[in-house]
Protein backbone atom coordinates (compact mmCIF):
# COMPACT_ATOMS: atom_id res chain seq x y z
CA UNK A 1 0.00 0.00 0.00
CA UNK A 2 1.23 3.47 -0.93
CA UNK A 3 1.97 5.90 1.90
CA UNK A 4 1.35 9.63 1.42
CA UNK A 5 2.41 12.38 3.73
CA UNK A 6 -0.11 15.11 4.49
CA UNK A 7 1.17 18.28 6.10
CA UNK A 8 -0.87 19.36 9.13
CA UNK A 9 -1.77 23.06 9.03
CA UNK A 10 -2.87 25.22 11.94
CA UNK A 11 -6.40 26.36 11.07
CA UNK A 12 -5.92 29.86 12.49
CA UNK A 13 -3.07 30.41 10.00
CA UNK A 14 -5.22 29.54 6.97
CA UNK A 15 -6.84 32.43 5.08
CA UNK A 16 -10.63 32.14 4.96
CA UNK A 17 -10.48 32.08 1.15
CA UNK A 18 -8.16 29.05 1.18
CA UNK A 19 -10.60 27.13 3.39
CA UNK A 20 -13.66 28.04 1.30
CA UNK A 21 -13.64 24.80 -0.78
CA UNK A 22 -14.08 22.88 2.50
CA UNK A 23 -16.54 25.18 4.30
CA UNK A 24 -16.22 28.16 6.62
CA UNK A 25 -13.97 28.90 9.57
CA UNK A 26 -15.94 29.86 12.67
CA UNK A 27 -14.74 32.28 15.34
CA UNK A 28 -13.00 34.98 13.28
CA UNK A 29 -13.74 38.51 14.48
CA UNK A 30 -14.71 40.37 11.32
CA UNK A 31 -16.54 43.60 10.66
CA UNK A 32 -18.21 45.86 13.18
CA UNK A 33 -19.79 44.03 16.14
CA UNK A 34 -23.52 44.42 16.71
CA UNK A 35 -22.86 44.84 20.44
CA UNK A 36 -19.63 46.50 21.60
CA UNK A 37 -19.24 46.97 25.36
CA UNK A 38 -16.10 47.16 27.53
CA UNK A 39 -16.71 43.54 28.60
CA UNK A 40 -18.40 41.98 25.55
CA UNK A 41 -18.56 42.09 21.75
CA UNK A 42 -21.01 40.19 19.58
CA UNK A 43 -20.90 39.65 15.83
CA UNK A 44 -24.04 38.09 14.36
CA UNK A 45 -23.76 36.09 11.14
CA UNK A 46 -20.22 34.84 11.89
CA UNK A 47 -20.86 32.18 9.24
CA UNK A 48 -23.44 31.89 6.52
CA UNK A 49 -25.70 28.95 7.35
CA UNK A 50 -27.19 29.05 3.87
CA UNK A 51 -30.72 29.74 5.06
CA UNK A 52 -32.74 32.81 4.25
CA UNK A 53 -34.61 32.50 7.54
CA UNK A 54 -33.65 35.48 9.75
CA UNK A 55 -34.58 33.45 12.84
CA UNK A 56 -31.48 31.24 12.61
CA UNK A 57 -28.03 32.71 13.24
CA UNK A 58 -24.47 31.61 14.03
CA UNK A 59 -22.66 34.45 15.77
CA UNK A 60 -19.42 35.05 17.64
CA UNK A 61 -19.30 36.26 21.26
CA UNK A 62 -16.05 37.66 22.67
CA UNK A 63 -16.01 38.34 26.41
CA UNK A 64 -13.34 40.27 28.29
CA UNK A 65 -12.42 40.15 31.95
CA UNK A 66 -13.99 43.05 33.84
CA UNK A 67 -14.51 44.36 37.35
CA UNK A 68 -18.17 45.13 36.61
CA UNK A 69 -20.61 43.69 39.11
CA UNK A 70 -23.57 41.49 38.21
CA UNK A 71 -26.61 43.62 39.06
CA UNK A 72 -28.95 42.77 36.20
CA UNK A 73 -30.04 39.93 33.95
CA UNK A 74 -31.61 39.50 30.54
CA UNK A 75 -33.77 36.93 28.82
CA UNK A 76 -34.98 36.18 25.33
CA UNK A 77 -38.51 34.76 25.64
CA UNK A 78 -38.67 33.50 22.07
CA UNK A 79 -35.03 32.60 21.41
CA UNK A 80 -33.14 29.35 21.98
CA UNK A 81 -29.42 30.04 22.53
CA UNK A 82 -26.61 27.53 22.05
CA UNK A 83 -23.19 28.66 23.34
CA UNK A 84 -20.03 26.69 22.55
CA UNK A 85 -16.76 27.94 24.04
CA UNK A 86 -13.77 28.18 21.75
CA UNK A 87 -11.42 29.57 24.40
CA UNK A 88 -11.35 30.55 28.05
CA UNK A 89 -13.08 29.69 31.28
CA UNK A 90 -16.25 31.54 32.24
CA UNK A 91 -18.97 31.60 34.85
CA UNK A 92 -22.57 31.91 33.68
CA UNK A 93 -25.16 33.09 36.20
CA UNK A 94 -28.71 31.96 35.36
CA UNK A 95 -32.27 31.69 36.56
CA UNK A 96 -34.64 29.16 34.95
CA UNK A 97 -37.17 30.41 32.44
CA UNK A 98 -40.59 31.39 33.76
CA UNK A 99 -42.30 33.61 31.21
CA UNK A 100 -45.25 34.12 33.55
CA UNK A 101 -43.00 36.31 35.74
CA UNK A 102 -41.61 39.73 34.85
CA UNK A 103 -38.52 39.33 37.07
CA UNK A 104 -36.11 36.45 37.64
CA UNK A 105 -36.83 34.31 40.70
CA UNK A 106 -33.58 34.86 42.64
CA UNK A 107 -34.35 31.91 44.93
CA UNK A 108 -33.57 29.72 41.89
CA UNK A 109 -30.33 31.44 40.80
CA UNK A 110 -27.28 29.30 40.04
CA UNK A 111 -23.78 29.96 38.73
CA UNK A 112 -22.07 27.47 36.40
CA UNK A 113 -18.36 27.23 35.57
CA UNK A 114 -17.68 26.43 31.92
CA UNK A 115 -14.11 25.18 31.59
CA UNK A 116 -14.09 25.18 27.78
CA UNK A 117 -14.90 21.49 27.35
CA UNK A 118 -18.71 21.70 27.18
CA UNK A 119 -21.25 24.04 25.64
CA UNK A 120 -24.73 25.00 26.85
CA UNK A 121 -28.14 25.41 25.27
CA UNK A 122 -30.36 27.90 27.11
CA UNK A 123 -34.09 27.34 27.10
CA UNK A 124 -36.21 30.13 25.71
CA UNK A 125 -36.68 32.73 28.45
CA UNK A 126 -33.73 31.67 30.64
CA UNK A 127 -32.47 34.68 32.62
CA UNK A 128 -28.70 35.24 32.31
CA UNK A 129 -26.07 37.91 32.01
CA UNK A 130 -22.80 38.17 30.12
CA UNK A 131 -20.35 35.48 31.19
CA UNK A 132 -17.77 36.32 33.84
CA UNK A 133 -14.32 35.66 32.36
CA UNK A 134 -11.76 33.97 34.59
CA UNK A 135 -8.98 34.74 32.11
CA UNK A 136 -8.44 37.85 29.99
CA UNK A 137 -10.85 36.74 27.24
CA UNK A 138 -13.24 33.97 26.27
CA UNK A 139 -14.71 33.29 22.87
CA UNK A 140 -18.00 31.52 22.06
CA UNK A 141 -19.82 30.43 18.94
CA UNK A 142 -23.47 31.37 19.46
CA UNK A 143 -26.25 29.59 17.59
CA UNK A 144 -29.64 31.28 17.83
CA UNK A 145 -33.06 29.99 16.91
CA UNK A 146 -35.42 32.93 17.26
CA UNK A 147 -35.01 36.67 17.20
CA UNK A 148 -32.51 38.09 19.68
CA UNK A 149 -34.51 41.35 19.50
CA UNK A 150 -36.97 39.85 22.02
CA UNK A 151 -34.66 40.80 24.91
CA UNK A 152 -36.02 41.76 28.34
CA UNK A 153 -33.61 43.43 30.81
CA UNK A 154 -34.16 43.48 34.55
CA UNK A 155 -32.26 45.23 37.34
CA UNK A 156 -31.93 42.74 40.21
CA UNK A 157 -31.87 45.25 43.06
CA UNK A 158 -28.91 43.33 44.50
CA UNK A 159 -25.28 42.78 43.58
CA UNK A 160 -24.38 39.13 43.04
CA UNK A 161 -21.16 37.91 44.65
CA UNK A 162 -19.80 34.68 43.20
CA UNK A 163 -18.26 32.15 45.62
CA UNK A 164 -15.98 29.35 44.42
Amino acid sequence: MEIREVKVELLKDIPQADFKPYGQIMGIEKGVPLEDFPYLRYWPKNVDLGVSNEDIDAGLLLCMRTDDKITKMERHKLTLEVLFPLTGETIWVMVPADNSREKPDLTRIRAFLLDGTLGICLNKGTWHWAPVCLRETAKFIVLLKGRITDTDYQDLGVELRLVM
